[in-house]
């Protein structure tokens, strides 16, 4: 005879979870918010009253149907990089992009996705909550628009007189040079070198202030060679005339090796730590650039033979108006603000920036290491 144990709690548990199973679809339901799960083909599976109202498809439109429908066709790829990344367990956070509704109007909208598991852990689709932000957007970029005029008319109103300044104390130190007045002729060059810093210093204090405001990233993707050889060619003439060579490694990604980021602004970043690099490497040293692939990531490391940054400043270096040794400034014009900005604009990126001393990684190495993080999008 064969004797069945039953667990005289196991209905109490059962109503306890359709329990819960009926509020959270309640909650799904009333939700103000677009909840949406697919597969992993990117097929609807479920299709909530907020997607309804947002996109403008009903649920019986929707499911079944793959998720592309709402997506514009230049956005495409999007999907791709999505799906890929729910496969490997990895979450998408706030992230905002472009998708057209059942009339034919794009809307700006905030999501997040999530993978989905079932009872054994496997992956087998993903959740996503959307929000129209179209209107937040057009708030935000209103209020930017205001700001951006007002940087600009600041920028007129500080640049305008400093150049006049400038002009004329070339001219008086011109004339104190022909007058045979060594004394005065260093004097005018004093106060024009004096006012071309503060020029700099302006266009520093304007450009970070723009960063803070987050007007200037237009991400798109793009390929890394497009933005990494550019910024290196660029700086190549002062390499030379320094006596430093520019040795660029880009042989572990392809042509095609893509990320999601502003050329512009990251060759910005990009020619800020080559800059800095060539500053502080002697004559005859080298200076490597290397590209990698890191997982998901993309690594860009700057590597320099200088004296390197003390172990205390490693972090400091990447706050506003810090600098290593403030003699460079008096030197080179720096102000301690290309760093800071540098860090800005790979934040607004979704990725990170560091530096480290080389001989920390290789005893008796010399210089120090930068090294930019940037997250991977689709090989195009």
């Amino acid at each position: 005879m064969q004797i069945q144990y039953r667990d005289p709690s196991l209905p109490e548990r059962r109503r306890s979870t359709d329990t819960w199973a009926y509020h959270f679809a309640a909650i799904i339901q009333s939700a103000e918010i677009a909840i949406v799960s697919k597969d992993l083909d990117g097929i609807v599976t479920s299709w909530n009253p907020a997607a309804e109202q947002i996109f403008g498809y009903t649920a019986q439109e929707m499911i079944g149907q793959s998720i592309r429908r709402v997506f514009p066709p230049d956005r495409l790829w999007e999907e791709d990089l999505i799906l890929s990344k729910v496969r490997n367990g990895q979450h998408v956070h706030h992230y905002e992009s472009q998708r057209v509704t059942k009339s034919g109007m794009a809307i700006t909208v905030a999501l997040t996705i999530s993978p989905i598991s079932d009872a054994s852990g496997k992956i087998i689709g993903a959740s996503k909550i959307a929000r129209d932000v179209s209107e937040e957007r057009e708030f935000r970029r209103a209020v930017e628009r205001a700001k951006d005029q007002f940087i600009s008319n600041v920028s007129h109103e500080l640049r305008t007189p400093l150049t006049s300044i400038k002009a004329a104390l070339k001219l008086l130190e011109m004339g104190g040079s022909r007058n045979d007045d060594p004394r005065s002729a260093a004097l005018f060059r004093i106060a024009n070198d004096n006012a071309e810093r503060l020029l700099r210093l302006v266009d520093d204090l304007l450009d970070f202030q723009r960063l803070e405001a987050k007007t200037t990233i237009d991400l798109r993707t793009c390929r890394i060679t497009e933005v990494v050889r550019p910024a290196v060619e660029s700086v190549s003439a002062l390499g030379e005339l320094r006596s430093v060579e520019l040795l660029c490694d880009m042989a572990e990604v392809s042509d095609d090796t893509a990320v999601m980021a502003d050329p512009t602004r990251l060759q910005q970043v990009l020619l800020n730590l080559l800059a800095n690099a060539l500053k502080h490497s002697p004559r005859e040293s080298k200076i490597q650039i290397k590209v990698a692939p890191e997982g998901n990531d993309l690594s860009i490391r700057v590597i320099d033979e200088g004296s390197g940054i003390p172990e205390d400043q490693l972090e400091r270096i990447f706050e506003r108006f810090e600098q290593v040794d403030k003699t460079d400034a008096r030197h080179e014009g720096g102000v301690g603000l290309g760093l800071a900005i540098s860090r800005n604009i790979v934040e607004q990126h979704g990725g990170r920036i560091w530096a480290e001393r080389n001989d920390a990684k290789k005893p008796g190495a010399p210089g120090s290491t930068f090294t930019l993080i940037l997250p991977c999008a689709a090989v195009l």
